[in-house]
């Protein structure tokens, strides 16, 4: 049950803004970074309209599991037309 709630509140929105929701991973803390460089992809040219956090997940899912996949945004809510997706595995990124 925890893994289709995870599943269906890991992207939602709240009063119209966009929330992701994901539960927490102790290998993806602050002390990990160099660990966790080889599995991070930095995407940019991402299209700013009707292209979130959730689409991008959905692109890159196909390239394996995916820990966390954010697009950034301005203090508005904008998309800044980038983003990141860590993969449980190094080799899917």
């Amino acid at each position: 049950m925890f893994e289709q709630v995870v599943t269906k509140l890991r992207y939602y929105s709240y009063n119209g803004l966009p929330i992701r929701a994901l539960p927490y991973i102790g290998e993806l803390t602050g002390q990990n970074v160099d660990k966790m460089q080889a599995h991070n992809v930095f995407v940019r040219k991402i299209p700013k309209e009707k292209f979130g956090s959730r689409e991008l997940d959905d692109f890159f899912k196909k390239f394996g599991e995916i820990l966390s996949c954010k697009v950034s945004l301005t203090d508005d809510y904008k998309s800044r037309g980038y983003g990141f997706v860590c993969f449980r595995d190094p080799e899917a990124a």
